[in-house]
């Protein structure tokens, strides 16, 4: 019951869609589709609830969908979810197509200006292999690609040869540019020959982080370094699109850079900040290794690790075959790492092909990048110090179970206001209880505005004036009004102001009757005028935030009451005066009133939630 309540809260607070366009629209069915899935596997019969789910559906689309949905089924007949959520595919498929793939705003926002090329998000087919839910310079088959290839494809399908998107030219686009020449063209469409000296001239990569990722990848290289040749520890030639300013030595340019924050967990609790992020074209080291191209992207860290290995590693008794290309082919000799590539990526990293070295060393493992040696190395080399890392820490256990139960309990996201949040903050923070068990609640006020309340005495005074002309032509009223005010005071809801010196802001709140010959529980109401405006145009109900509506709305109301077969309906008699307001904040409820006008005009307090005043609603529903 817990799971099938989960996924119908997660239906009735699905967001509406503020304006027409593919993404919001996407989302919505997707939202609808999978929820009513899962709860066809719970055996709920969701097909019975086709106009609950029609209403809903439309009452959170756009004006826009809305009008083409009414023109579209144009009958007096009750519509079909079957047939509006056909509908709605087909209206976004009508979008998808119109619509030009949009970049990530903060990306865009960021890298607008440069020689970089965003990732682009893209929510339909890939126009190479056909497949959803990634874009085309992420696409396989199109990075296996020759750059002649890739050209006639792109030119092909119409793409724009700046983005690879559809729906414009290169001439017009705004993203960026080559970053080998700088040109109108992605840089996967750069020639190769221009691109192979453009990476052959490049020195290093910035120590990096990849988000998704925890594998060691070290750099080979072909030849023994030299003091013009610095060693770099990458299995991989990397083709940055963006690169960052970064605190390696081994960087000689000073290129644009994305920013980006993420805080990385290390061993033993410690937090490391990555301020930087650099979009990277991955391929092995050499073009007979293996045909992969992958693009991915990096945070960038000040240091990643220390060296590794700690100690020249000795494999002079190892057999190797002679015709094996590692892909560090220096993997003994201790070096920096420069690059983490993690879990995301690992897995499409590995090749067929592992064998031991020997029955207690490490295994050979064959890569994308060459072959690589993983493994505990024998206890012949002696020269290798081990390495003993040791974390301690002291959990509570009252935080971790705590901790348990909010990863387990199903939460939405708050829609709720600045204004609605403090509300429910202060509603918190200050109600109580008297000794009587009456809740004892502090009126929500802004307090910049209750500063600014004038004199609300002098109207009130002619208000009660004019009540008592109406008193005069009709007697019983009076004493109807008469004894609900001494009903009033009898019960404690209000009491007598002896003086009227106060230190902060005050209001009287004018008041009228309200009559119902009708009601079998209260013929005559008084209603009391929290709008009433003082000398300084501020009125109570300006002071007083209106809080957020805390009942569940209707159709979830009309809908549980369905569930059972006996209902039981009761009226909550004076359910506003059953909570009592904090005495500091009485003096913003005062009233004027004398039994006879042959007596002088008094003064009252009001002690509890007022009818008339914009946040008694909430108050009262709250305490509920």
């Amino acid at each position: 019951m817990f799971i099938v309540k989960a996924h119908l809260d997660f239906l009735f607070s699905v967001e509406a869609m503020k304006k027409e366009n593919y993404e919001t629209l996407n989302k919505l069915i997707g939202d609808f589709e999978k929820n009513l899935l899962m709860l066809d596997k719970m055996v709920e019969n969701t097909s019975n609830w086709s106009t609950i789910l029609v209403h809903m559906i439309c009452s959170r689309l756009d004006a826009s969908t809305l009008r083409h949905w009414e023109t579209y089924h144009n009958s007096k007949d009750v519509p079909s979810y079957e047939k509006l959520i056909q509908f709605l595919r087909n209206h976004c498929s009508v979008l998808q197509s119109i619509t030009p793939v949009q970049t990530s705003p903060v990306i865009e926002e960021r890298t607008r200006v440069g020689v970089s090329h965003s990732v682009v998000q893209s929510y339909g087919n890939c126009q190479f292999c056909g497949e959803a839910f990634h874009s085309a310079f992420r696409c396989t088959k199109f990075l296996r690609m020759e750059v002649a290839k890739r050209n006639e494809a792109v030119r092909r399908l119409k793409l724009c040869l700046n983005c690879l998107s559809l729906g414009h030219q290169a001439r017009v686009c705004n993203r960026g540019s080559c970053h080998h020449c700088q040109r109108k063209h992605h840089s996967l469409l750069h020639p190769e020959s221009l691109q192979s000296s453009v990476l052959q001239s490049q020195s290093s990569v910035p120590q990096a982080l990849n988000t998704h990722v925890v594998a060691n990848q070290q750099q080979p290289q072909t030849q023994p370094p030299t003091q013009s040749q610095p060693t770099h520890r990458n299995t991989a030639q990397t083709s940055i699109n963006s690169l960052p300013v970064t605190q390696s030595q081994n960087m000689h340019t000073q290129p644009l850079h994305t920013t980006k924050n993420l805080a990385v967990q290390e061993i033993g609790g410690a937090t490391a900040i990555s301020r930087k992020l650099v979009h990277a074209t991955i391929h092995p080291r050499l073009s007979k290794i293996s045909s992969f191209i992958g693009a991915m992207s990096f945070y960038v860290l000040s240091e990643l690790t220390t060296t590794l290995p700690t100690q020249k590693i000795n494999v002079f008794r190892w057999t190797l075959p002679a015709d094996l290309i590692l892909a560090d082919p220096q993997f003994f000799e201790p070096g920096q790492i420069d690059m983490i590539i993690g879990a995301k990526h690992f897995f499409e990293l590995l090749s067929e092909g592992r064998s031991n070295i020997s029955i207690d060393g490490p295994i050979l493992q064959n890569t994308v990048f060459g072959w690589i040696i993983v493994g505990r190395v024998s206890h012949q080399s002696r020269n290798l110090q081990p390495v003993v890392s040791l974390s301690c820490t002291t959990i509570d256990i009252h935080k971790l179970l705590t901790r348990f139960w909010e990863l387990e309990t199903c939460r939405t996201n708050s829609t709720q206001s600045v204004e609605e949040t403090a509300c429910e903050r202060l509603f918190d923070q200050t109600t109580a209880r008297d000794n009587s068990g009456k809740f004892v609640v502090s009126l929500p006020k802004r307090e910049f505005i209750v500063q600014q309340i004038g004199d609300s005495k002098t109207i009130a005074m002619r208000r009660f004036a004019g009540l008592e002309k109406r008193f005069q032509s009709n007697p019983d009223l009076m004493l109807s009004y008469a004894e609900f005010i001494r009903e009033y005071q009898r019960l404690g809801h209000m009491k007598e102001v002896t003086s009227e010196t106060d230190k902060y802001p005050v209001f009287y709140l004018p008041h009228h009757a309200v009559l119902k010959p009708d009601s079998t529980t209260t013929k005559l109401r008084v209603v009391f005028d929290g709008s009433c405006k003082s000398s300084s145009g501020v009125s109570l109900n300006d002071a007083l935030m209106v809080g957020p509506v805390v009942q569940e709305d209707l159709l979830s109301i009309i809908i549980r009451f369905r569930l059972h077969p006996i209902a039981v309906v009761a009226d909550v008699e004076k359910m506003y005066r059953m909570v009592m307001v904090q005495p500091a904040d009485q003096h913003l409820q005062r009233i004027l009133w004398r039994d006879s006008v042959s007596e002088p005009v008094r003064v009252f307090q009001l002690t509890t939630v007022t009818y008339g005043t914009a946040s008694a609603p909430y108050l009262a529903t709250k305490c509920l």
